[in-house]
């Protein structure tokens, strides 16, 4: 399988100016804070800012913030001497170590309790850390990167997050749009990932499956397309129909499957050689094993409409083994 390869990809007008921002921040050596709902990109853009940085030889150490315990925190971060606590048998290097002449990408940085933050904010303040067990102060020359999903300005106005911690962590921050803003990357999205899950097989998205793709929401961003495509390509063979999508995205979008569905179906006036159409009410027919009920649930259209449409592509009941 492809590597992502690690890209942004689309040509929206907010796109490329989170690439410029980007690019333009990877030339200095400055802390950097990534702002985005989940499934964003926003490891992909912390690490095309490393990539694209001197520090680029250097090593990408990414942090999980919320699954930090404040008892492992210190030990997690800034590592540990021999005997410092039972169970540490061995002098050990923290993150901060380990990402030393690189970047420290600091994910979910708004899950930190507070506590852990006074503790975080002296090493990023001073660049040095001390290993539990030890009173050695050790320098680190790391860059620090940090991402959330998070309002941390409102987290301020509720005391949940530190106004210094805040600006020591904002020297430049950069938002990632949603996707639901950047409708003209879908497609660009939809066959970069189809290419990189299916680089033989060449399939390809129906117009309509495409239009229905643009106009959800997607709450999960890019993270739920790209979960959506490798949903279609365990039903479609050749051409991905709306009947292949995922069942949350066919539910919220019944109306539009069900006018797009109704108004091919109006206007094909003949039975053409691999009909898209008549391809959709077969695979309709099969993912529902035959059941016409459940097929007009997935078609978002009436029973009765199924049934006539069987009978207008020569599909009746005693042909119904090409559905199984």
């Amino acid at each position: 399988m492809k590597s992502f390869e690690k890209k942004m990809m689309g040509n929206s007008v907010s796109l490329q100016r989170v690439n410029y921002l980007i690019n333009r921040v990877a030339q200095s050596d400055v802390d950097c804070l990534i702002l985005g709902e989940t499934g964003t990109g926003k490891e992909l853009a912390a690490r095309k800012i490393h990539d694209c940085s001197w520090r680029k030889d250097g090593p990408f150490i990414a942090v999980n913030c919320s699954a930090l315990s404040e008892n492992l925190f210190e030990s997690e971060l800034f590592g540990h001497v021999k005997g410092a606590f039972t169970g540490a048998t061995a002098n050990r290097k923290g993150r901060f170590e380990l990402a030393d002449n690189g970047t420290l990408f600091l994910d979910e940085i708004g899950e930190l309790s507070g506590a852990m933050q006074v503790k975080l904010l002296r090493s990023l303040q001073e660049r040095q850390i001390e290993r539990v067990g030890d009173s050695r102060l050790i320098d680190v020359n790391v860059r620090i990167i940090a991402a959330t999903n998070r309002d941390l300005k409102d987290m301020i106005h509720e005391r949940t997050f530190r106004e210094d911690f805040y600006y020591r962590i904002n020297v430049f921050s950069i938002y990632l749009p949603p996707l639901r803003n950047r409708q003209q990357d879908i497609e660009v999205l939809l066959n970069y990932f189809l290419e990189l899950y299916s680089p033989s097989k060449n399939r390809h998205f129906h117009a309509d499956t495409i239009n229905v793709l643009r106009e959800y929401s997607w709450p999960g961003n890019i993270r739920q397309l790209e979960n959506c495509v490798r949903h279609t390509l365990v039903l479609a063979e050749k051409i991905i129909l709306p009947c292949h999508l995922p069942e949350d995205i066919c539910q919220s979008q019944q109306p539009l499957l069900e006018k797009s569905f109704t108004e091919q179906l109006k206007s094909t006036t003949v039975e053409p050689k691999n009909c898209p159409q008549k391809e959709q009410l077969i695979q309709a027919l099969k993912q529902a094993n035959g059941n016409r009920s459940k097929a007009a649930e997935i078609l978002g259209v009436s029973r009765v409409t199924v049934w006539n449409r069987m009978k207008k592509y020569k599909l009746l009941p005693k042909q119904n083994e090409i559905f199984h």
